[in-house]
């Protein structure tokens, strides 16, 4: 939907809400509508981010979370290449952060704290054109071990490093079954 001025300032009132809202005009774009979708997802992590910080700032406390990853998932996403695995594991590290930021609020607000795991799957080795081409079992088992790992996440025991290389060798084995299955 595209707004005009007027449309604008009637939706619009009070212009501290502005921010809250991303409009785009898509009509004509259908090539690479996903990677779009999921820069927004992304975006909306930032978000969480930034209303977090702010929380945790309101209180007194010195606990702040970085975006930065998150900045470098959404060229991961539009470049379509993996992280390397200091990047990696500085993700996870910051979705520890972000589990922990939602287990304080989530009795009081419904917030997403987590990126869909195509994303993930992508940045751990797994293209998005090679999730495609799996079939509905290896894409639900896939899905299911990558839930397994991602579990884990909010785990403290567990070190971020032997996540990262749990998810890459879970990656790597449905990217074997894609190859297999186009040989």
């Amino acid at each position: 939907m595209v707004l005009s001025s007027d449309q604008s300032k009637k939706l619009f009132k009070n212009e501290n809400s502005m921010h809250k809202f991303l409009m785009l005009n898509v009509e004509d774009v259908h090539e690479g509508m996903s990677k779009i979708k999921y820069s927004i997802e992304v975006l909306n992590i930032i978000n969480v981010i930034q209303d977090a910080n702010s929380l945790y700032k309101a209180s007194g406390s010195d606990i702040r979370i970085s975006t930065n990853i998150y900045y470098e998932i959404m060229k991961s996403i539009f470049n379509e290449i993996t992280l390397t695995d200091s990047q990696l594991v500085e993700y996870l590290e910051t979705a520890r952060k972000l589990v922990d930021f939602w287990r304080l609020i989530s009795r009081y607000k419904d917030i997403e704290t987590a990126l869909p795991f195509e994303i993930d799957f992508m940045l751990f080795g797994l293209s998005f054109d090679e999730q495609e081409e799996l079939d509905r079992e290896s894409s639900n088992d896939a899905y299911n071990g990558y839930a397994d790992i991602f579990y884990r996440i909010g785990c403290e025991s567990v070190e971020a490093k032997v996540l990262v290389k749990r998810a890459k060798k879970l990656m790597e084995s449905y990217k074997q079954k894609t190859i297999l299955k186009s040989a």
